[in-house]
C-alpha cells in the first residue's frame, strides 16, 4: 500500500500512498474543468482582497491642516 519515496519526488513525508501517486499522476495529465477554473479565480480575488486590503478613504474635517 505505502512505497518508498524516491529522492527526485517533491514531497516532505516518507511515503507516498498509491491512491496520493494515483491522483497526482491523473492531476498531471487531465486539464481543470470550467467549474475549477471558476473557483480558483474566485479565491484567488479573495485572497488578494484579503491579503492587501483597500486603505479606507479618509474625509477631511475641519480640523485638518493637511
Amino acid at each position: 500500500m505505502f512505497r518508498k519515496k524516491n529522492h527526485y519526488q517533491k514531497s516532505s513525508g516518507a511515503y507516498i500512498s498509491e491512491i496520493d501517486q494515483r491522483l497526482a499522476n491523473f492531476n498531471q495529465n487531465h486539464a481543470w474543468s470550467a467549474t475549477q477554473l471558476a473557483e480558483i479565480t474566485k479565491h484567488k480575488r479573495i485572497f488578494h482582497l484579503r491579503n492587501s486590503p483597500c486603505s479606507a478613504i479618509r474625509i477631511k474635517t475641519l480640523w485638518d491642516f493637511e
